[in-house]
């Protein structure tokens, strides 16, 4: 836990931090010196849509109109110091998926790391590929919780919903084309999708011939600290375009 201040001591200027789980989310205030500063908290609890076939899902609108309403909460607790805020650092669940139309809206539920819809499909991939030459590259197994088996349920799943998906996001990628109009997947969490080529920081082209989904239905890879700015609200998506 970081040392808490009282708001009259924070030093300008502040981060916004925002902790994005499989139950809860979290945004908090922290001054320069990465104190959290008292009372500049808001939270919100969900939990995971399970069904009885073994789904494990959340959906992204609801699950991005918490977000919104604990910024809002922040933000106008803040008051004045909210205008003192130079950067936001966001992390969020893992292993998970969830596809969007061309206009960006999305298409299916987030397919957590929780649901084993898939089983079948992991065995498919072992018969398939060989496990151990992805495990090199990749540095996990073949697993459920991975996007191959997942891709390989999902276009069974899905039947003509699956070809009108224009990207497969994790819920992270889809909060930042929600805000910013564009997007990206960093090495970080791409490296939790079973996808991502440990050697070249690709996604793993032997992996995706064998799949229903191809590079260009993924974000652009990006380092965990490369910066996005210029809010644009919740824009509807259009086209990936490049970094400045």
């Amino acid at each position: 836990m970081s040392p808490e201040v009282e708001r009259k001591e924070a030093e300008a200027p502040f981060v916004l931090a925002l902790d994005i789980g499989s139950s809860s989310l979290r945004a908090m205030f922290f001054d320069s010196l990465g104190r959290s500063i008292k009372g500049l908290s808001a939270r919100r609890e969900y939990r995971l849509e399970a069904t009885p076939d073994g789904g494990a899902v959340l959906d992204p609108d609801g699950l991005f109109g918490l977000l919104a309403d604990a910024l809002d909460e922040i933000l106008d607790s803040a008051g004045e110091l909210s205008g003192k805020v130079r950067a936001v650092g966001m992390d969020s669940i893992v292993s998970n998926v969830l596809g969007v139309d061309p206009d960006g809206k999305p298409i299916t539920p987030i397919y957590t790391y929780a649901d084993v819809r898939n089983e079948g499909e992991v065995e498919e991939l072992r018969e398939l590929l060989d496990e151990g030459e992805c495990y090199e590259r990749t540095g996990v197994p073949f697993h459920t919780s991975y996007l191959p088996a997942r891709f390989l349920w999902a276009e069974r799943a899905l039947g003509e919903e699956f070809r009108r998906v224009k990207l497969w996001l994790s819920f992270g990628a889809f909060v930042l084309l929600r805000l910013f109009g564009r997007t990206g997947e960093s090495l970080s969490v791409a490296s939790w999708a079973g996808l991502l080529n440990r050697h070249d920081l690709s996604w793993d082209e032997e992996l995706l011939s064998a799949l229903p989904v191809g590079r260009e239905e993924l974000p652009e890879l990006v380092d965990a600290d490369t910066p996005f700015a210029g809010l644009v609200g919740c824009l509807l998506y259009t086209s990936p375009s490049p970094r400045d």
